[in-house]
């Protein structure tokens, strides 16, 4: 199947199965209408410390103190919209997508949003881990239901996800792998960033252009690692290495697959943040994010299925079921 029938069969299987959106529904509903994980001391805490740096730094003139008050309105905004419980979702394809974490409202129909504060970083990074785990748990729910679909309105052959909880540890695991290798290549980047910078500020600023883009090629060879795990029971090096084969074997298709999928998801959600957040109208952007955001991911695994003749093991697999019979019994 080509891009575009991959694209229109992903939409057809979530307008046919609408249950398919109840996670993102709910998660979305939950960071508009619940309770804000407000980090305010701590953002004011770093405020108050950054404030003598870049005071005393910035250039003289309008020009630095305007750079200071945009620095210090940026603080001041994180302690007033920031909401921990965005981390939920926390990175696409590893996170159930949402549309209201990128919006930190602060009013919801029923009147302004209660908060809960948490001051100490300590708990804070406590809480990041709670949240990202329970994420990814709401994440394998989510995959699992669009994985088994798939199988069953396409009628593939394949094995489909596995249980709960050994898919979510798999989740985890994956996380921590991706979390170890950008880290590592972000960490020697930007040291070495910052020894070129005591040469050049220019030097710094290429150094960090070709790290960006470096993450961005590692990620991008890393997008059917999660299909792979959900269909075909890939252990998470296994399903990295079928991801990177599958995507060098289609480079082309898959840029533009991913292309098309960026601009139609960025696209609708200019639409989708237009209601007021303070009315119930909020309502319809939610649930078409819902929609748009499940379509786009059957998308993605209609075509990770599509592609499956690319990975060598599927090959083999392949070649010994068409052998006949009698080859087989004289081998």
């Amino acid at each position: 199947m080509g891009i575009l029938a991959c694209l229109a069969a992903g939409f057809e299987i979530v307008a046919r199965r609408p249950a398919m959106i109840l996670m993102p529904l709910l998660l979305d509903l939950f960071l508009w209408l619940g309770p804000r994980l407000s980090l305010a001391p701590i953002f004011a805490a770093l405020e108050r410390i950054f404030r003598p740096l870049w005071t005393t730094g910035a250039p003289a003139g309008p020009e630095g103190q305007q750079t200071a008050l945009l620095l210090a309105q940026m603080f001041n905004d994180l302690a007033m919209r920031f909401n921990l419980f965005t981390a939920l979702s926390p990175a696409p394809l590893l996170g159930t997508p949402s549309v209201m974490g990128a919006q930190l409202t602060l009013e919801r129909p029923m009147g302004m949003r209660p908060e809960i504060i948490v001051a100490s970083p300590f708990v804070v990074f406590g809480w990041l881990i709670v949240l990202i785990a329970v994420g990814l748990g709401i994440n394998t729910i989510y995959l699992r239901v669009i994985g088994r679909q798939v199988i069953a309105e396409t009628e593939s052959a394949l094995t489909g996800p596995q249980p709960f909880l050994v898919l979510w540890g798999q989740f985890i695991a994956l996380t921590l792998i991706v979390l170890f290798v950008v880290g590592t290549l972000s960490l020697a980047g930007l040291s070495v960033a910052a020894l070129l910078g005591l040469l050049s500020p220019g030097l710094a600023i290429f150094v960090v252009t070709l790290l960006f883009a470096l993450l961005m090629f590692v990620v991008f060879h890393l997008i059917f690692a999660i299909p792979g795990m959900v269909q075909l029971r890939r252990s998470p090096l296994h399903a990295i290495q079928e991801s990177i084969l599958l995507t060098r074997g289609d480079f082309f298709n898959v840029s533009l697959l991913i292309l098309l999928i960026l601009i139609i998801a960025r696209g609708f959600n200019v639409v989708w943040t237009l209601p007021d957040p303070a009315t119930w109208a909020n309502l319809i952007g939610i649930a078409g994010h819902g929609f748009v955001s499940t379509a786009l991911t059957t998308t993605l695994f209609i075509f990770y299925q599509e592609r499956l003749s690319f990975l060598p093991t599927e090959q083999i697999a392949r070649a010994s079921q068409e052998r006949p019979a009698h080859s087989l019994m004289g081998d």
